[in-house]
């Protein structure tokens, strides 16, 4: 692939992406959020065979000019991440390490003299410093900390702090100059040496392919950086995704339908139907994967098939153990997964009935006087009404 396909192939995936997230900040209910993607993924999907310059020119544009149209004036953003309402709201103490207040209470003494004391660990390399909301925290190193840190001096130090403080995320050059406020060519020439000594190294992210993250030589980059299982090189994988993807499907297909028996669909007190975790075992049992697959990966591929309409979600019955308890909160084994009948033949009448294909959690409270009943069924009227 070209840089120029490599380039275009990038800003679709940004369009369609940002897309996404402006779907999401007008629609919040996820049935309704799912909608809306498939009418998106249909719209994109369109124009996939468009290979014109000037027709692809004239798309972008447009997309453009209606994402900026439908921006929304109060985007969403999760309750626990930077914007959200939740964020910071309970900052954990630090694990280790004193205040100056700490030391004065324990240490009575003058101010002079224990900003002289601590100016003095700070300069042996023996302590560190970190910041906890409004305080300053003094952190003692390990032995192997401070031979590590001891080998860096001044501004290389500073330069070694901020990378280590970044953890597995990586820094930003442009950063690391914003919090340690030096010129970038003092930067440039710390990192340079960090290098030479082996204490730091730099990786690419799949996020900024442009910028050079650094970290500590021991850590391992974290999922956000490398992109996970899904990127090879910086490279999306497509092919592997696409192969995972149809076993999935292929074995959610083998588990919606029985077997043998061509039309038929499971009655409601039947749970034949898979969660993603039955799914994850039949992945790692067919090896069809070199890298070992979490759960959340395989609810990933799922989500795909989901908003490619071919699979839908659904929460799994209830059973006679179940606890009504006042958490009202689902996790990932609540829910199972099975093909649509779109692209099956229906043979039956059973089949093509709006309770042939009534999810089981709103089947389950159907009854005469229910909150769900065949008189007030609106998928019974648009049934009867097409006959």
């Amino acid at each position: 692939m070209s840089e120029a396909q490599l380039a275009h192939r990038r800003l679709i995936q940004s369009l369609y992406k940002r897309s996404l997230k402006t779907a999401q900040d007008w629609y919040i209910d996820t049935n309704l959020f799912r909608r809306k993607a498939v009418e998106l993924r249909i719209q994109f999907d369109a124009n996939k065979n468009v290979r014109h310059p000037r027709q692809i020119a004239a798309l972008v544009k447009e997309t453009e000019r209606q994402l900026k149209e439908l921006r929304h004036p109060d985007p969403y953003i999760a309750p626990t991440a930077p914007g959200g309402t939740k964020f910071e709201r309970n900052i954990p103490p630090p694990t280790a390490g004193l205040t100056a207040t700490d030391f004065s209470s324990k240490y009575p003494c003058e101010s002079a003299e224990l900003a002289k004391a601590l100016n003095n660990l700070l300069e042996k390399g023996t302590v560190e410093t970190f910041c906890h909301g409004d305080s300053l925290v003094f952190k003692a190193l390990s032995e192997e900390e401070t031979k590590l840190s001891g080998s860096v001096q001044g501004q290389e130090q500073l330069v070694y702090n901020t990378i280590r403080a970044a953890g597995d995320e990586g820094i930003w050059t442009k950063h690391i100059k914003a919090d340690t406020n030096l010129h970038h060519i003092v930067v440039k020439r710390c990192l340079k040496a960090l290098e030479h000594k082996s204490m730091v190294k730099s990786v690419k992210s799949v996020k900024h392919p442009t910028r050079k993250l650094y970290m500590l030589m021991e850590l391992t980059p974290s999922i956000e950086v490398t992109g996970g299982p899904w990127f090879t090189d910086q490279e999306l994988d497509e092919e592997f995704i696409e192969t995972l993807t149809k076993e999935c499907f292929r074995f959610v297909e083998a588990k919606s339908f029985p077997r043998g028996k061509p039309g038929s669909i499971f009655t409601a007190a039947c749970k034949p139907y898979v969660s993603a975790l039955q799914v994850h075992t039949y992945i790692t049992a067919r090896e069809v994967s070199h890298l070992n697959l979490t759960v959340e990966d395989i609810i990933m591929l799922l989500d795909v098939l989901v908003y490619d309409g071919k699979i839908e979600r659904f929460i799994k019955p209830l059973t006679a153990d179940w606890n009504d308890g006042d958490d009202d909160s689902l996790d990932d084994s609540d829910w199972v997964y099975k093909t649509t009948t779109r692209g099956r033949k229906e043979s039956s009448a059973w089949q093509s009935c709006p309770c042939g294909v009534c999810p089981m959690y709103v089947a389950n409270l159907c009854t005469e006087n229910g909150p769900v009943n065949p008189n007030e069924c609106l998928y019974y009227n648009q049934w009867l009404g097409s006959w």
